[in-house]
């Protein structure tokens, strides 16, 4: 029998301690049920403890899920954030094993509409339309601020498939323009309504758009910015583990290249050493997002938006994703 204890020992803290045959602990503002104490768990829970008992071997995964989705709105609700999560667990073919959180709000995207540009990108490659070995020469007015490796690449050439994966892996700025004209045939306009028409294909909701480039001030003055939804994320990126974005052999290239993300201070600081999160971020002034996959023995998709109105307190945005993927983990690994 598997327990998720559900304490209250932090407003919206989800710190899971796995106790050998007894339980998951779940660090939570209080929800439903009766009150234990255990004196075990006293190093990672408080003495106020209530607990919903999810028995792993009389309850269908949508329960036990629909256990944890409660217990991580908890949370949220505790956080004072705009937050929507998608799980999707990528060893169940029915759609049973996955939930969502707000899953569908629009969020201000950052760099995770770049998951979009690279599915629109792969979709070209897979047609014909556009190759990986193809070159381009960076220009020095292609070159824009914020993340990357870029900033003194005018003159230098590189192949489309470099481009892609500093794209994602380093969440290069000025790759990730190159890219969006790469898909206009040269033009940026043509580029973001060819990005919106793969939106569409994907089945992806209108609530996922990309309408600027990167770093692009001038939009972001005027109102104009790029969004994303949880689930359109994670369906995405279940697409790459299934090998369905453009291609198996296309899939797997972005593959290897979300496994180097270089930001890991979320999502995959919940995770056990030794567990690979191949994984996309996001982070604006207002907005900390981060989603991927985790390549457990049980894989999952995760994918976790954080938006405040004004600024956002990174530290307690990492913090929230933190225990949340950790109470994933906990949660899907018995």
């Amino acid at each position: 029998m598997v327990r998720f204890c559900i304490s209250a020992k932090t407003a919206g803290a989800l710190a899971v301690c796995a106790l050998a045959g007894a339980c998951a602990c779940v660090g939570l503002s209080a929800c439903g049920g009766s009150s234990s104490a255990s004196s075990s768990a006293s190093s990672s829970a408080s003495t106020s403890t209530q607990m919903v008992e999810v028995v792993n071997d009389r309850q269908s995964s949508s329960d036990r899920f629909a256990s944890l989705e409660q217990s991580i709105g908890q949370g949220i609700d505790a956080s004072g954030m705009d937050v929507s999560v998608a799980f999707i667990d990528l060893t169940d073919d029915s759609g049973s094993a996955a939930f969502d959180i707000n899953g569908d709000e629009s969020h201000v995207s950052a760099s995770m509409i770049k998951l979009l540009i690279v599915a629109t990108l792969l979709d070209q490659v897979n047609s014909g339309l556009a190759s990986l070995d193809d070159m381009y020469t960076v220009q020095a007015d292609d070159i824009v601020g914020g993340t990357g490796t870029l900033s003194g690449a005018a003159g230098m050439s590189y192949t489309f498939a470099d481009l892609m994966d500093r794209m994602i892996y380093a969440s290069d700025n000025t790759a990730t323009n190159i890219i969006i004209k790469k898909v206009g045939m040269g033009n940026a306009e043509t580029g973001m309504a060819n990005i919106n028409a793969e939106a569409v294909a994907l089945g992806l909701s209108e609530n996922t758009r990309i309408n600027r480039l990167m770093m692009d001030t001038t939009a972001l003055a005027q109102g104009i910015d790029n969004y994303i939804t949880a689930n359109d994320a994670a369906t995405i990126l279940k697409m790459i583990y299934n090998g369905e974005l453009g291609n198996a052999e296309l899939s797997a290239q972005v593959l290897e290249s979300l496994k180097r993300q270089s930001d890991t201070d979320a999502l995959p600081a919940g995770l056990p050493d030794g567990v690979t999160f191949a994984g996309k971020t996001g982070t604006l002034t207002n907005a900390e997002n981060d989603g991927g996959i985790a390549l457990t023995d049980k894989p999952y998709v995760l994918v976790v938006l954080c938006q405040q109105e004004g600024a956002i307190s990174s530290s307690a945005a990492h913090s929230l994703m933190i225990d949340i993927s950790r109470a994933v983990y906990e949660a899907t690994q018995v």
